[in-house]
């Protein structure tokens, strides 16, 4: 009986027992210095793998090593870019504070006004007297002592000098009607 080799599909003359494949004596050499080189191979593979993965640990750590110095340079950057953009905030809300004070401040000494040549007594509570009892022939049926909030005159006492008094009314209106009506005052 003969036998077929299973890899060159020769015919065998001395078949090898024990195998269920047969191969010939020839193959079998070849399979021999084939895993030899096999084995040469995949240890080259090995090494070059190591060395494929040492390069890349290099470049993680370069590459690490950049990010960081990028994060560094970006953080200062950012930084004293917010540092400016602050500072440039801060002086804007001071202008508009600035403005905003000067629109209140305009907008409380909408409702006042001042009298001047009021002669001055010696007790606030006598000008304030004096003051309401001017405005009450002033503005007649009009007048309501809660339309006025404040009496006071302006400055520090003096003998020489008479104090403005300055008036400060809740609206604007009964300013108004104040003034329509000072022509009457001589």
């Amino acid at each position: 009986m003969s036998k077929t080799c299973c890899y060159c599909a020769e015919i065998m003359r001395k078949p090898l027992e024990g195998i269920k494949c047969s191969y010939c004596v020839e193959c079998l050499k070849f399979f021999e210095s084939f895993n030899t080189v096999n084995m040469l191979i995949e240890k080259q593979e090995e090494y070059l793998s190591r060395e494929k993965l040492s390069q890349i640990s290099n470049a993680d750590d370069l590459l690490d090593k950049s990010i960081s110095n990028l994060k560094n340079k970006h953080s200062t950057t950012w930084f004293s870019f917010v540092k400016k953009n602050n500072d440039a905030v801060s002086n804007e809300m001071k202008t508009v504070k600035k403005t905003l004070d000067t629109v209140n401040d305009n907008k409380e000494r909408e409702n006042n006004i001042v009298l001047f040549n009021l002669s001055e007594s010696e007790f606030v509570s006598k000008d304030r007297n004096i003051v309401m009892s001017l405005l009450k022939s002033l503005a007649g049926d009009a007048f309501n002592i809660n339309n006025v909030l404040a009496v006071s005159r302006q400055g520090r006492k003096s003998d020489k000098i008479c104090r403005p008094v300055i008036v400060r009314f809740s609206d604007a209106t009964f300013k108004l009607l104040i003034l329509r009506a000072s022509f009457k005052i001589k």
